[in-house]
């Protein structure tokens, strides 16, 4: 809570400030100032940009019968400004990278309807049997991402690592776009991933 000295627009004064220039004086339970003190009522801080600007209280303002707290919107210096915008920048890409990668290990790669596995063990094993060949048995069922397994082939690995290639290269490229233009909503454009992830 906060006082002004009405005689010399002393601000803020607490109530602790007043008793103490009274020392005499005994208060009210219900905390009464002199009358030369008044009660300031407060108003809302102001809209403004916090990487660009601050706020700071000023000389409260006579309104009717009371006293309103009054604000003034100014410029921060320019390597405050700077700063700012560069860690607002370096979030904006981190989380980025952040969207990136989770879509990359989990949003799967579609291959004639059917969504495959992008996290780290999967790629593992679908190298693993790229590099089986024709040697891949012929009964080997794949479960996919919709829990449902597929018949694996020499020619569907390949299509599968394929897919992984497309869909890698377009999500990275989506990033670099992302941080290259800032005027970019981060949430809005990456490529189709499985169920949307």
């Amino acid at each position: 809570m906060s006082y002004i000295h009405i005689p010399t627009k002393r601000y803020p004064v607490s109530e602790a400030d007043i008793r103490a220039a009274y020392p005499l004086t005994s208060f009210p339970a219900q905390f009464v100032p002199p009358p030369e003190y008044t009660w300031v009522y407060p108003t809302p801080v102001p809209q403004h940009d916090g990487n660009t600007q601050a706020v700071r209280e000023t000389t409260p303002v006579k309104v009717g019968h009371k006293y309103e707290q009054r604000w003034e919107v100014v410029e921060l210096p320019v390597t405050v400004i700077e700063d700012n915008r560069q860690r607002e920048r370096a979030a904006r890409v981190a989380r980025i990278k952040t969207i990136r990668d989770d879509k990359m290990n989990n949003g799967g790669y579609p291959v004639g309807g059917l969504w495959f596995h992008s996290d780290l063990i999967s790629r593992t094993q679908q190298l693993g049997l790229l590099q089986l060949g024709a040697n891949i048995p012929d009964d080997l069922r794949w479960k996919t991402m919709d829990g449902t397994f597929t018949l694996m082939t020499q020619g569907l690995i390949q299509q599968v690592l394929a897919s992984a290639a497309t869909q890698d290269t377009a999500i990275f490229e989506h990033a670099e776009r992302l941080i290259a233009d800032e005027s970019l909503d981060i949430s809005q454009g990456w490529p189709a991933t499985y169920r949307g992830r």
